[in-house]
């Protein structure tokens, strides 16, 4: 119940951050999917390996910035590759 509400805070707060400065040209089911993931699987592996739920946040809040960076990367360097088109060409 606690790991529920810190996550619910911690996340209402890095999502729309996230969202607005790294994910703007990624499709929104991979922002969504692999950002969650990265992070209910930190959190999830933390527990397991028995290190707090303090340690379990960082982890968590941690791996999804991770996520959303790399999917930043990959489509930043997607769209980059495309040549440009010449007006009037």
């Amino acid at each position: 119940m606690i790991g529920t509400g810190i996550g619910f805070v911690v996340g209402g707060f890095l999502s729309p951050i996230t969202a607005w400065t790294f994910l703007r040209r990624v499709p929104l089911w991979r922002a969504s999917v692999e950002t969650a993931f990265a992070a209910s699987f930190a959190f999830a592996l933390s527990l397991v390996l028995d290190g707090g739920l303090g340690l379990a946040t960082v982890c968590a809040s941690a791996c999804g910035l991770l996520a959303a960076w790399r999917l930043k990367r990959a489509y930043r360097d997607a769209t980059a590759s495309e040549p440009a088109v010449e007006a009037g060409a």
